[in-house]
């Protein structure tokens, strides 16, 4: 599986490390919550039997990084500010696919069983979209946080792309959402984690992938509720 940990270092400095063990998260950390950082790639890590590994890394550089996560009245405070790890991972063009409008590509080989993308938006509920099921427009960038049911209201989350953030012209902080549906996967969503935007839903690699291949998942629609192009796939 993936690998995500924190790598101590001299100081009051950590490290977030990214699945792919060589980009990071360099800044301050307060109880495994980033304050501030900068992106930086690992140099070396040192494995120690009974320690924590040992890790050096490149000069920090580029945008500074705070806790950004999506929340019920803003998608995040920094639209056009790529996540760097991602950035370096997947890009957006036309899709292959018929009708497909823009997808998710590799941009270089990805192994099996790697997150690779993210998908951060406006945090609601379920309650809240009850009446709008049926209208597969305003629910196309809609997504299930993943969390469970939320213990005190006893609520599934709900994440949404609004639509003025749908275009890149307007926000490629994540792309998760550029991903278009296959019956025939190469990835599949899991929780995944984010020191920007926290727990997220995550695109996590089902085989390897290779540089320039479409990036797709299955929206696994209950067949009864979906929208008719996913019923007519089904049925070819």
């Amino acid at each position: 599986g993936h690998v995500d940990f924190f790598g101590h270092l001299t100081g009051d400095k950590v490290a977030f490390v990214y699945p792919d063990l060589k980009h990071a998260l360099l800044g301050t950390f307060t109880k495994g919550q980033m304050a501030v950082a900068q992106f930086c790639y690992v140099s070396s890590i040192r494995f120690i039997k009974g320690h924590l590994p040992e890790l050096t890394f490149t000069t920090p550089m580029g945008p500074i990084y705070t806790p950004d996560a999506g929340t019920r009245d803003y998608m995040c405070k920094n639209p056009m500010v790529p996540d760097p790890y991602e950035q370096n991972t997947v890009f957006v063009r036309k899709s292959k696919m018929s009708g497909g409008g823009e997808g998710l590509f590799a941009k270089i080989d990805l192994p099996s069983d790697r997150i690779i993308s993210f998908y951060n938006g406006i945090k609601l509920t379920s309650d809240e979209i009850e009446d709008e099921k049926g209208n597969w427009e305003v629910n196309a960038y809609k997504i299930m946080d993943l969390l469970g049911k939320n213990p005190e209201t006893g609520l599934l989350g709900v994440i949404d792309v609004p639509d003025e953030f749908i275009s890149t012209k307007n926000y490629i902080a994540t792309m998760a959402h550029k991903c278009n549906h296959s019956f025939e996967p190469n990835t599949i969503f899991v929780l995944g984690f984010n020191p920007r935007f926290g727990q997220v839903p995550a695109l996590q690699t089902l085989r390897s992938i290779k540089a320039g291949e479409e990036i797709t998942v299955s929206y696994d629609y209950a067949l009864d509720e979906a929208p008719p192009w996913y019923q007519d796939l089904y049925a070819r």
